[in-house]
């Protein structure tokens, strides 16, 4: 009796946290949603802000994507996102974290990265969604390419604008 008593709190908890993980987590790609992003930026803002310590931020976009589902359909878009974050989250270090923000645009947050840490592992990211894009226009006629906008946090006036001004180079 007393086994069942503690059997099925246990359960309705485990059953909680999964479906809390769930909530910020992107169906399609498995990596992060914006809630997560969101939450992940303000931890990397707040230890900024304590510790000093530089970040940097990546949104990317993959370029001409809605000609991929215009032509090619949904489903083949759905499996040029999924190869897209793969290769992004497979090319980061462990200590960096990817987030689908929307649509087909990704951010990385890069942990102790300076802008010339961020631009390395930015032009890694491109070459391996260049590689996505050999193989699916090989496969299915499909040309995949991405732009990228970088920003470094650097001082406390900055800090809370480095989104802003990673989706501002994005677009120069």
């Amino acid at each position: 009796h007393l086994l069942g008593l503690l059997i099925y709190p246990l359960r309705n908890s485990l059953m909680y946290q999964k479906a809390v993980n769930e909530a910020f987590r992107d169906p399609l790609t498995r990596i992060g949603n914006r809630g997560a992003f969101d939450e992940a930026l303000a931890r990397e803002i707040s230890s900024f802000k304590r510790h000093m310590a530089g970040f940097s931020l990546m949104v990317i976009d993959i370029d001409h994507f809605k000609k991929v589902n215009d032509t090619y359909g949904h489903i083949a878009g759905d499996g040029v996102l999924k190869s897209v974050a793969s290769r992004i989250q497979n090319t980061l270090r462990n200590s960096d974290q990817v987030f689908r923000y929307g649509g087909e645009e990704f951010v990385v947050i890069l942990s102790n990265t300076d802008r010339e840490g961020a631009r390395f592992i930015a032009e890694r990211i491109r070459k391996e969604i260049k590689k996505v894009g050999e193989k699916e226009k090989a496969a299915n006629g499909i040309e995949v390419t991405a732009s990228i906008g970088i920003s470094a946090a650097n001082s406390i006036k900055d800090v809370e604008d480095t989104l802003y001004h990673a989706d501002k180079a994005l677009y120069e």
